[in-house]
């Protein structure tokens, strides 16, 4: 059977509902994984999601709204929002768990954020030139399957192969970043103005976040096409570790 991926919705306020892109569930069906959608609570408890704990074989973080300030201990600026707070009941909540039971976890964007902000790290509000940015880091004038700049590795003794190579070109949305790294994490990818683009977890299978959008990338561009790969492979691999399940066509 093929692995089963959780992936977390966006959230439409006005409408009060929860959708997701076509080009997200896409990704996730070309790298040979199942997609399937999150549900929004009012109240996390973790005897609600103990079935799908123990269904899904990988978990997907998708891009979307600001959180909070108060996740890493500040105050919100003038410059952060809008937010989402059923998706902050769901994700800060169901992240920590997929963690515990070392369910293998990609993060694009916000998901990288998330990841990062669990893990006890800290986020830039808003990328402006006193915070070091010195190229546009939220450029959506533009189709988003176009790169609009370079990230690269920092450390070229770093043995992972989560992209296939070191540099990559990427589209990019985002109006904030990473600025202190959470307990544990270790910075896979750089942009050219010295913001962290990449990042993961070396303790679990597969802990991975990326700041840009990999999923309007992966049909055109070999170094995403073999991050979902690579994803979705290792969710393969915990499934057939802990159910014993395989899939011969991964």
């Amino acid at each position: 059977m093929k692995p089963l991926i959780g992936v977390a919705p966006y959230y439409s306020e006005k409408n009060n509902k929860l959708y997701i892109s076509r080009e997200v569930l896409d990704a996730v069906v070309f790298a040979g994984g199942i997609p399937m959608l999150l549900p929004f609570v009012e109240e996390f408890k973790i005897e609600d999601f103990e079935s799908i704990l123990e269904r899904c074989d990988g978990f997907l973080f998708t891009g979307g709204h600001d959180f909070p300030a108060e996740h890493y201990g500040e105050e919100n600026g003038d410059k952060i929002g809008p937010f989402a707070p059923p998706r902050d009941i769901l994700e800060f909540g169901l992240l920590p768990h997929i963690l515990e039971r070392d369910i293998p976890v990609l993060g694009i964007c916000r998901g990288m954020q998330l990841i990062n902000v669990v893990k006890g790290g800290s986020l830039h509000q808003d990328l402006t030139p006193d915070c070091g940015a010195c190229i546009s880091h939220e450029v959506r004038d533009t189709p988003y399957y176009q790169c609009v700049h370079k990230v690269s590795v920092k450390n070229k003794d770093l043995k992972t192969d989560f992209f296939g190579c070191n540099d990559l070109e990427v589209n990019s949305l985002h109006h904030q970043a990473v600025k202190e790294m959470g307990e544990g994490l270790v910075d896979l990818l750089w942009s050219e103005d010295g913001f962290i683009e990449a990042l993961y977890g070396p303790e679990y299978r597969y802990l991975v976040g990326v700041q840009w959008h990999p999923e309007y990338l992966y049909n055109q561009d070999e170094a995403n096409g073999h991050l979902f790969r690579s994803f979705v492979k290792a969710a393969q691999e915990y499934r057939e570790e802990i159910k014993g399940e395989k899939n011969e066509t991964l």
